[in-house]
Formats: structure tokens, sequence, C-alpha cells
């Protein structure tokens, strides 16, 4: 999967979570499987505003983090923190799982448009499954962008105390 699909699948992620700090933990170990190396506080901070074009509270941060931390998800050393190797194994796991739910979608979008028009030929068939699936990544990665919004407790353009 590209770069742009990654964060379609992880807003998706995003908006299955039930809380706030569940929400975070996944920016957090999203962050660090996608750079694959150790990062500070700030530099955690940094990429999830411009990943996922939201701003979160640093002191709320710092607490997921730590957290993180104390549950052996994380492991930090000399200021910069990175997921342990499970970690890295069920993010991975997870893609795996989602690239097969993908070519399972495009299998079925194929065989359906056969059933109705048997005189495509297999280009005509993947771009079809191609274009459909972006087209449900473009829905989703909408939908989870709002959700995100609606579970941040301040405006993304204003600072935590709400002025700009």
């Amino acid at each position: 999967m590209d770069k742009e699909k990654n964060k379609i699948v992880q807003s998706l992620y995003l908006c299955s979570t039930n809380t706030r700090e569940k929400m975070q933990q996944s920016l957090v170990e999203n962050i660090l499987y996608s750079i694959g190396e150790p990062l500070s506080e700030i530099e955690l901070l940094e990429l999830i505003k411009t990943e996922f074009h939201i701003e979160v509270d640093k002191f709320e941060i710092k607490e997921v983090i730590y957290q993180m931390v104390s549950e052996n998800i994380l492991l930090e050393s000399s200021g910069k923190f990175d997921l342990v190797e499970e970690s890295k194994k069920d993010i991975l796991r997870n893609v795996v799982e989602n690239n097969e739910i993908e070519s399972n979608r495009k299998n079925n979008i194929t065989e359906l448009l056969k059933t109705i028009n048997s005189e495509l030929n297999e280009d005509e068939l993947k771009t079809i499954a191609n274009t459909f699936n972006e087209y449900i990544y473009e829905c989703f990665l909408e939908h989870g962008r709002n959700a995100i919004k609606f579970f941040m407790p301040f405006n993304n353009d204003f600072n935590i105390n709400g002025i700009e």
C-alpha cells in the first residue's frame, strides 16, 4: 500500500477507537511504525500534525506515551521512543490483514463486473476495481478526518486554550 492508502487505513482505525487515549495511542503507534525509527515527543507531535492534520495537546500525548512505555508498547532511550518488537509485529499483522481485505474487495468487484458485462477485458476490470477501491478510500478518509475533528476537544485551527 502506498503512503496515502496507509493514512486512510490509519484514519479508519482511529475512527474505530472508543476513547481519546486509544486514539492518541494509535496516532503514536502509526507514526512510529511509518517512520521506522525512534522519535522524541516533539517529533511525534509535529508528525501527528503534518501526517494527520490534527493538533493534539502535548501534555495529553506525553501522558499517553509514558503510559505506553509502562505497558511495554514503547521503549524509551535517550529521550526518544520506539515501538517494542511485539508492537511492530502486531501492526504488521494489521497491515497484512488490510491488504488481504483490499485484495478480496477487488476480486469481489471484478467478479460482479463480469456478471454485469462479460465483454470487459482484464485491464478494464482491473481499472474499474482500482477506481472503486480508491473511491472507497477517499470516502473513508473524509469520514475519518471528520471523526477525528469531532473527538478532539478543541478546534484544530486554535491552540489548546482556543485562542488563535
